[in-house]
């Protein structure tokens, strides 16, 4: 099992149309991508989703909801969409959008299905959702305040327009870092036999690639496949919350992670603790577990530029953080 991963998809969101997918046979009558595409239905296709997802960053991101399918509109709310907008997109800064990929996929049956599209060699096909009829997938990129965001939309014919079925976005970088670098990365710290950094990297690189429930790349399947033959560090093995034991202390780990700021990329722990009387003696308990991680895990500095400790009161909201440099990171 893999670890929880934290900060690295900031925010990963899958909205759903109201047909449940069913399992059923694939058979796929065509599927044309990028150039393949003729020019004014990829154009066509390629506006309606450049213009869903820039409304959807602005401030007038209620104005989305009109771009959104029959189907969609009845699971999603214009209040929602403003919400989506206000609290995960806007604070992120998201700027130079612009359409990476583009799918025309027709499938021939009764139920949903996937229909592969692409070149199969080089991991570079996609596996995309699919109705029975004509749609389209868009893949998109922007930039954000720590790296890259993939955004990801669904088009279906809808009273003489492509509107949105169903979409998806998420952070797609780790500062300059994308799923193929962080996929070197893990196999190259596997190699040394750092199983931590690999253990981490593996898990980041999986996240990387995910493109919601409409799309799933052909990357990543093979690191998928890569990864399961390694063997990760017992410590952040299976499902959180982990034990860390250092003598007659005992850590109780919530979550264990990458995170980039300003461009460099920082391992974040979170752990569970008791209450504190003041800032010095949590800032203390966060010291004890850092130094038991160093001592552990010393090759992490051979990827991460630092440490930073959060602790979380046992109970309530309350947090402190404290970076490798002894600098607190404040108190909320």
């Amino acid at each position: 099992m893999r670890p929880r991963i934290l900060d690295i998809c900031l925010t990963v969101l899958v909205l759903f149309s109201s047909t449940a997918f069913a399992q059923a046979q694939l058979f796929a009558t065509a599927c044309a991508d990028d150039d393949r595409i003729a020019a004014n239905k990829k154009a066509a296709f390629d506006s309606s989703a450049m213009q869903f997802f820039s409304t959807l960053i602005s401030t007038d991101s209620a104005s989305a909801y009109e771009q959104l399918a029959a189907d969609a509109q009845k699971n999603l709310t214009r209040e929602q969409i403003t919400g989506i907008s206000k609290s995960m997109l806007q604070p992120m800064r998201v700027e130079h959008l612009r359409v990476d990929h583009t799918y025309d996929a027709t499938f021939t049956g009764s139920t949903e299905g996937r229909v592969v599209c692409g070149t199969l060699s080089d991991n570079k096909w996609v596996s995309v959702a699919a109705r029975s009829g004509e749609q389209a997938h868009v893949l998109l990129s922007a930039d954000f305040i720590n790296g890259r965001f993939a955004f990801q939309a669904w088009l279906i014919p809808d009273g003489g327009k492509w509107k949105i079925e169903g979409f998806w976005f998420g952070a797609a970088s780790l500062a300059d870092y994308d799923d193929q670098k962080v996929w070197e990365l893990a196999r190259r710290e596997a190699s040394k036999k750092h199983r931590f950094n690999a253990t981490v990297l593996y898990a980041t690189a999986m996240q990387l690639t995910n493109r919601g429930r409409y799309l799933q790349l052909g990357l990543s399947n093979a690191i998928s496949q890569d990864a399961a033959s390694f063997s990760p560090t017992p410590e952040i093995a299976g499902q959180p919350p982990y034990e860390w034991k250092d003598g007659s202390s005992v850590y109780r780990v919530l979550t264990v992670g990458p995170m980039a700021i300003a461009g460099k990329i920082y391992i974040v722990i979170n752990h569970e603790t008791g209450p504190w009387v003041n800032d010095k003696e949590v800032d203390d308990r966060n010291k004890n577990l850092r130094a038991y991680f160093k001592r552990t895990f010393p090759e992490y500095r051979d990827v991460f530029f630092s440490v930073i400790i959060r602790a979380h009161e046992r109970g309530t909201n309350r947090g402190f953080g404290t970076v490798e440099q002894d600098t607190e990171m404040g108190t909320k």
